[in-house]
């Protein structure tokens, strides 16, 4: 018969008491299990693609990175400036919002009380519209009536001269569709030097314009892709 003491001795010689009854522990902590990572493009039926066009707005765009922020944005922009010869740059997420942001800047310099106002421009004494050739009408101009401006539209130089008032903010020109267009980059311009008004073109990589930018904006002021 064992005695107490040996019978207390052997069971602990037993490194888990549940092995006697199913192999189980006694008490044990249950690992946690991970959920299955979600795949929303095969969620939603979205096809999926590499991007090796390059930065293309539609296709993901140019990301911006943390870095360029700020004092960092400032002092790139002003390098840039330097590089292409005009009166100043800052860095964006692409040409769409270069072109709302430079819009922005023409309608309210570096007044804060303006900026506050955007978009909701009527009553404020702020230019309203944008000149804009026919054939350069196309969606990307969303991004000009994203400031509350709306777009006249003009074919010809005649009409250009007959659409400019005090509410013309600036002349817009794509460079895309240049070819399809009545009035080239320098007659764009020149139209607007003449009348005093800004003049803002989308383009693609390449240069379009080359211009000297007086602190009036009377001159061309580029948004690029890339």
């Amino acid at each position: 018969m064992l005695s107490r003491r040996k019978l207390i001795r052997r069971l602990s010689s037993v490194p888990i008491l549940g092995g006697l009854a199913g192999g189980l522990p006694l008490s044990w902590e249950a690992t946690p299990v991970a959920a299955p990572k979600r795949d929303l493009f095969k969620e939603f039926g979205i096809r999926t693609y590499i991007n090796a066009a390059g930065t293309l707005i539609y296709m993901t765009g140019s990301l911006m990175h943390d870095e360029v922020l700020d004092e960092i944005q400032d002092k790139v922009g002003a390098k840039i400036a330097q590089m292409v010869h005009s009166e100043a740059a800052v860095v964006t997420s692409g040409a769409f919002s270069g072109m709302t942001l430079g819009l922005a800047g023409i309608l309210t310099g570096m007044d804060q009380k303006k900026v506050e106002l955007l978009p909701h421009l009527e009553g404020t004494g702020l230019k309203t519209e944008v000149i804009c050739q026919k054939a350069h009408d196309i969606v990307y101009n969303h991004a000009l009536t994203n400031t509350g401006c709306k777009i006249v539209v003009v074919e010809t130089a005649a009409d250009v001269e007959k659409a400019i008032n005090k509410k013309t903010a600036p002349m817009h020109f794509l460079h895309i569709e240049a070819d399809k267009g009545k009035i080239m980059h320098e007659e764009w311009v020149a139209l607007g030097k003449k009348h005093n008004i800004p003049t803002s073109a989308k383009r693609y990589r390449k240069p379009c314009v080359k211009a000297t930018l007086p602190l009036k904006w009377a001159a061309a002021a580029p948004a690029t892709s890339a």
